[in-house]
């Protein structure tokens, strides 16, 4: 099964561009399922966080980019 990830930057519980993912999703075909990722959390980019400052939502989604299939 292929693993498509969602990433949506508006953080609006509603926003259009959320309700398009969902549809997307919904329309995917046979043998691809979707994900989708809460980017809430996920800090604006620091060069200065890394390592064993790495926020955890920063592996969080590192590692949902690595499990996905596109």
């Amino acid at each position: 099964m292929a693993n498509i990830l969602f990433l949506v930057g508006s953080l609006r519980r509603d926003s259009l561009n959320a309700r398009l993912a969902r549809v997307a999703a919904a329309h995917l075909p046979e043998g691809y399922e979707a994900t989708f990722f809460d980017l809430a959390d996920v800090p604006f980019y620091n060069v200065d966080l890394r390592g064993e400052l790495l926020p955890e939502s920063v592996e969080q989604l590192r590692s949902a980019i690595s499990n996905a299939d596109g």
